[in-house]
């Protein structure tokens, strides 16, 4: 969470609550639909199991990113060429 100057608590949506800079994170174990990681990862966690099944599917030829997601990938793309050298 970004905390504006001078302010040491804010309200944060990512995690359904308010954060306070001056006290640490409570860390919490548990497995994926146990605990919320807030709406945002939850979200993203509940679509990971058919994301993988349609990758490996027959259907699946290929991706459509973002401009912006091609930009990481050809970064990633270019830092695995290097260290193959």
């Amino acid at each position: 969470t970004l905390f504006p100057k001078g302010v040491d608590r804010v309200y944060s949506p990512g995690v359904w609550g308010w954060t306070d800079r001056t006290k640490p994170a409570e860390h919490q174990l548990g497995k994926v639909g146990e605990l919320s990681m807030g709406p945002t990862i939850d979200g993203d966690v509940s679509i990971w199991t058919g994301l993988q099944k349609a990758l490996h599917s027959r259907g699946y030829q290929e991706d459509f990113l973002a401009w912006q997601e091609r930009r990481v990938r050809y970064f990633h793309d270019m830092i695995d060429r290097y260290l193959a050298k």
